[in-house]
């Protein structure tokens, strides 16, 4: 098959346009060649001269919502190099309800099929999430220096627990408890009372 660099560029972002909303329907799990070929109009073929199977096309969809979520939060620094906790929180609480954050759309059984099928388990250690966490500290112009960095990565990591357990959960008050939870971490960060 031979497609232009634009109609390439076209069929890779139909194909992560689309597989979002069939990510959001079916979780990774039950999201299938089939479906997503369906979905975007084109055959197998043009599936698989993009990549060599679903795991491959999940692990580029990742990698192009991570890429989103960069360019949100750059968009919310501007030109700074930092800014305050409270400008933070706001941003991850978009973060947290947008369409690329595809933790919110899976389960806990989507979870660990991801961790077997798609990403290194060690990814998912807090010894490998923690210096993600402080980067985004040091994006915190009035972060406190003497926090706790194991309790506000249990904290946050809890967020994301609950979402992937919600059924077990009172799910219309989920929304404020991870609210409630925000603040609080937020609270703490900055020092406040």
């Amino acid at each position: 098959m031979h497609f232009t660099a634009e109609e390439q560029a076209d069929i890779r972002e139909k194909m992560f346009t689309e597989g979002i909303q069939l990510f959001k329907q079916y979780g990774p799990r039950r999201l299938t060649v089939d479906k997503l070929t369906k979905s975007c109009g084109i055959g197998k073929g043009t599936f698989y001269h993009f990549y060599e199977s679903k795991e491959a096309y999940l692990s580029a969809l990742e990698e192009y919502c991570s890429n989103h979520i960069v360019m949100m939060l750059a968009e919310a620094l501007g030109d700074r190099r930092q800014m305050t906790t409270h400008e933070f929180f706001l941003f991850f609480r978009k973060y947290l309800q947008c369409d690329y954050d595809l933790l919110q759309f899976m389960s806990i059984e989507d979870f660990l099929w991801v961790q077997h099928h798609l990403i290194a388990p060690e990814n998912f250690y807090t010894k490998e999430q923690m210096p993600v966490l402080e980067r985004c500290l040091a994006l915190m112009s009035d972060a406190r220096k003497d926090l706790n960095k194991g309790l506000v990565m249990n904290l946050v990591k809890s967020i994301y627990a609950m979402r992937e357990v919600r059924a077990n959960l009172v799910e219309e008050a989920l929304p404020d408890t991870i609210e409630f939870m925000l603040v609080q971490i937020e609270k703490y960060i900055t020092g406040e009372e």
